[in-house]
């Protein structure tokens, strides 16, 4: 997913700007676009939910593990409806998630180079 940041000048001059949100299907191509007044948290999740409904495929996320580790499970629509109604957890979740992946892929990484 992709945001850029569009700029307009309308018929009487005056500057107008947007944010077009932007997903692309790796496997098939389709292209999912909206057009937001605003750059926010809540207008993210929003299309997430857009893309997931005009998309024909389920998003999952997987990871092979080395080590033995645990799994925590939660259903899409659940977390999906705690972010909407908590924005800034949603965003302190996926940067935690994303910081942890991160850091686990560079840990891998290394050891992978290690046993070169």
């Amino acid at each position: 997913m992709d945001v850029k940041f569009l700029k307009f000048i309308t018929e009487d001059n005056r500057k107008v700007n947007r944010f077009q949100y932007t997903a692309i299907d790796d496997a098939t191509r389709i292209r999912v676009l909206k057009i937001y007044k605003k750059h926010t948290q809540k207008n993210a999740i929003d299309f997430v939910d857009h893309v997931i409904e005009e998309l024909p495929h389920t998003f999952t996320a997987a990871a092979c593990t080395v080590e033995n580790s645990e799994i925590y499970f939660i259903r899409g629509d659940v977390l999906r409806d705690i972010f909407k109604k908590n924005n800034h957890i949603g965003y302190k979740i996926m940067m935690k998630i994303s910081s942890v992946i991160s850091s686990r892929l560079r840990s891998l990484s290394q050891k992978f180079v290690n046993t070169l």
